[in-house]
C-alpha cells in the first residue's frame, strides 16, 4: 500500500516539478505550489484510510454489547472544554472475546465534538444494547460498529483534489504569463 501511495504522490508531484524547474518564483507559482502540496497532502491521508475502508464491506459481523457508553470531557483551552461521545463493546470470534471502541474506520470519531453528533451517539449505543459488529477476519481484534465510506474521508480526498485543481490552474496562469502566452 505503501508503494501505490509514493506512486501516487509522484504522479500528482509532476504538475510541481515543472513549476520548479522554470525558478523564477513569484507569488503566483508559491501560490500553486502551496495549494498543490496542501492538497497532496489532504488527499494522501486519506487516500491511507481508502483500501481499508472498502475492505470493510466484506469484514464479517458478530453479535455484540455495548459495556460503556458515556460523555467525555477534556479541556481544548483555558476557558473550553470539548466533549466526545466514549463507547465500548465486547464480541466474541470463535469463542475469543475482544474488546474494542471503534465506531468506524477512517478519522478518529473524536474529532465530531458537535454537542448533537455526540448525544446522537449516545443515544444510538447505549449501555447492554446488543449491537452488530463487524469485525476484519484476518485480524478479528480490529472491529467497527458502522463500516464503509465517512463523510470526513471523502471531504478530504474532494477538499484536497479541489486544492490541487486550484494550484495546477494558478500554476498554468502563471507559466502561461512568463511564456507570454495569451487566450
Amino acid at each position: 500500500m505503501r508503494d501505490r501511495n509514493k506512486l501516487l504522490l509522484m504522479i500528482l508531484s509532476l504538475p510541481l516539478l515543472l513549476l520548479l524547474e522554470k525558478l523564477k518564483l513569484c507569488y503566483s507559482d508559491w501560490l500553486s505550489l502551496t495549494l498543490c502540496y496542501v492538497g497532496l497532502v489532504l488527499m494522501l491521508g486519506s487516500f491511507h484510510f481508502l483500501p481499508e475502508v472498502i475492505q470493510s464491506f466484506k469484514w464479517l459481523s458478530a453479535e455484540g454489547k455495548i459495556i460503556t457508553s458515556k460523555k467525555i470531557s477534556r479541556p481544548s483551552s483555558p476557558t473550553l472544554s470539548t466533549s466526545y461521545p466514549k463507547v465500548e463493546y465486547t464480541y466474541s470470534v470463535d469463542g475469543v472475546e475482544y474488546k474494542a471502541n471503534r465506531f468506524r474506520l477512517g478519522v478518529q470519531d473524536i474529532t465530531d465534538t458537535r454537542p448533537e453528533w455526540v448525544q446522537g451517539t449516545l443515544d444510538k449505543y447505549p449501555v447492554d444494547k446488543v449491537v452488530k459488529v463487524f469485525f476484519n477476519p484476518r485480524n478479528p481484534a480490529k472491529a467497527v460498529l458502522e463500516r464503509g465510506l465517512t463523510i470526513r474521508v471523502f471531504g478530504f480526498t474532494l477538499l484536497g483534489a479541489l486544492f490541487y485543481l486550484i494550484g495546477l490552474i494558478v500554476g498554468w496562469f502563471w507559466w502561461a504569463s512568463v511564456n507570454n502566452i495569451t487566450f
